[in-house]
């Protein structure tokens, strides 16, 4: 049986309140937002700042997960992460992996963030092409692979997306400040554009095929 999902995403350089009930239906929201960009990790824990609470509310208006992309200052390590909340509590953080810039630190590991009774991995930045961080959440039934944030300039990015989408067989949602792309698990574009809003249903298919690899010993 077919499944769906409704997935969006806001981008901006503040939130808008406006956004909390046009996205409250939604399996899985994404958001860039300036204001919300930097965490201190340090200053989160002992009260200093509000950032994870003003996140925490935003996430009790949606029905599924919200990811915010941050570059995170856990005390004194600078990297770029992924904030997931869900009802109003923080989830997990993922953080990238794959760092191409000497002023992050690259993080390790594969997060997966459930909601609604949807599970998305969550690829950051340029983790977009690391094949086999990819591979390993699809392997752990995550629903659509979510990825914010990507610095990608050598490749078509509608290209590597909908590949992606097709190789791995699974929905691949990803966001920068600037560009956005969305892929169906067939490789199909549903969306690619500049929008600071989208929403959209996009389909989960299961699909499963057997393969035989002949291996001399």
């Amino acid at each position: 049986m077919q499944k769906e999902t409704t997935v969006g995403f806001f981008t901006s350089d503040k939130f808008d309140e406006n956004f909390k009930s046009k996205l409250s239906d939604c399996d899985v929201a994404l958001f860039v937002i300036k204001d919300l960009s930097f965490v201190k990790i340090k200053s989160e824990l002992e009260g200093k700042s509000e950032l994870f609470l003003k996140m925490g509310e935003i996430s009790k208006a949606i029905k599924g997960a919200c990811v915010f992309s941050a570059t995170t200052d856990t005390y004194g390590t600078i990297r770029q992460s992924a904030l997931c909340f869900s009802g109003g509590k923080l989830k997990t953080i993922a953080d990238a992996n794959s760092v191409y810039d000497k002023n992050y630190a690259a993080s390790f590991g594969v997060k997966s963030v459930r909601a609604a009774e949807r599970s998305f991995g969550v690829a950051v930045g340029d983790d977009l092409t690391d094949c086999d961080l990819l591979k390993a959440i699809v392997m752990t039934e995550n629903d659509a692979i979510i990825n914010l944030s990507p610095d990608i300039y050598e490749f078509d990015k509608e290209k590597l997306v909908c590949s992606l989408a097709y190789v791995f067989s699974t929905p691949v949602v990803s966001v920068s400040f600037t560009k956005k792309v969305i892929a169906g698990d067939m490789g199909e574009l549903l969306y690619s554009g500049k929008d600071e809003f989208y929403k959209c249903v996009v389909p989960i298919r299961k699909r499963y095929r057997e393969k035989f690899s002949k291996v001399k010993f």
